[in-house]
């Protein structure tokens, strides 16, 4: 009779090692199925180099804020000082504000009378602007005597003679309006004069008040006379 064998069968080696592999046993397939859902989860990692760029950018935004905001306060700083300047050089404190010896001259003493001084003489007349006098006649008006002389200033309409006629009465000097021929009018002004031949002191004076008069009449109307061509007129009554 044969010996009966006790080991096992080929086959059934196969099936209990067919799932090594190289000599290391396979996981069981509950413990892969039975495994937590947290393990699965990937770890994100930033490398150290970005963390740090990251830094730098954040340190040096911050201090250009830091420049700007310090510029902007230096600079507000600046123009309030200088507005507080401005008001101070021109409205000075009337206690804090030195006297100036070549601009403003010294006042004079207390409870001293001024000398009178018999040279110094008031403005004349015709050089201040004011009202006529009241003894003097309407400007229409006709006070001319026969055979004397008038100085005549212009003959023109009757608009422009009553303005300059104004402008000289208002200015001291006695101006009057009469019609002229060819419907215009004639501004002579007072004293009369003698005839011609005599010498009267009062011509030279007259005539250098309107020249003066006529001057301030161009600078003031453009296009007008200077009133330079004054001239002397004979008044007869049957002629004007």
């Amino acid at each position: 009779m044969s010996k009966r064998s006790f080991k096992p069968p080929l086959y059934e080696l196969m099936n209990r090692h067919g799932d090594h592999r190289d000599g290391v046993p396979a996981p069981p397939r509950h413990a892969v199925e039975d495994e937590p859902p947290s393990a699965l989860v990937r770890t994100v990692r930033i490398p150290a180099g970005y963390l740090l760029l990251a830094a730098a950018g954040v340190a040096v935004l911050g201090l250009l804020v830091y420049m700007i905001a310090f510029r902007l306060g230096e600079q507000a700083a600046r123009t309030e000082f200088d507005r507080r300047f401005l008001e101070t050089t021109e409205n000075p404190a009337p206690a804090s504000r030195a006297a100036d010896p070549l601009l403003e001259p010294p006042a004079p003493p207390r409870n001293r009378t001024p000398p009178s001084d018999a040279h110094t003489a008031s403005p004349a007349p015709h050089e201040r602007v004011g009202s006529p006098p009241r003894s003097w006649g309407p400007i229409d008006s006709d006070p001319r005597h026969a055979d004397l002389y008038y100085l005549v200033l212009a003959e023109t309409r009757r608009e422009g003679a009553w303005r300059l006629a104004e402008f000289c009465r208002q200015r001291g000097l006695e101006a009057y309006v009469t019609p002229s021929n060819n419907k215009r009018f004639r501004v002579f002004v007072l004293p009369g004069l003698p005839a011609e031949g005599k010498v009267d002191p009062r011509e030279q004076p007259l005539r250098d008040q309107v020249f003066r008069i006529g001057d301030a009449w161009k600078a003031q109307h453009a296009g007008e006379s200077n009133l330079r061509d004054a001239y002397l007129r004979r008044y007869r009554p049957d002629s004007g």
